[in-house]
């Protein structure tokens, strides 16, 4: 399932993300987008789990203190 988030600042890496998830879900992949707002990069986060899971985990860290910032985590709306 992949997941979207932003809010984080231009310090954030893929290890920062890839602990903060992984106590609650297999991360198979974490990319890093920093084109266009280089100081507000986002990442799209490819978690091995179910949807039901990841909207739970969605729920869960979507507004809290991370990286810099407030993050936001969403579910694009198209899954592959």
């Amino acid at each position: 399932m992949r997941v979207l988030v932003r809010g984080m600042s231009s310090d954030v890496t893929e290890k920062m993300l890839r602990d903060k998830v992984e106590p609650h879900a297999k991360v198979v992949s974490v990319e890093i987008v920093r084109e266009g707002d280089a100081q507000h990069p986002w990442a799209l986060l490819d978690l091995d789990v179910d949807l039901l899971t990841g909207w739970k985990l969605v729920h869960h860290f979507d507004r809290q203190y991370f990286a810099g910032g407030i993050t936001r985590w969403h579910v694009p709306a198209h899954q592959s």
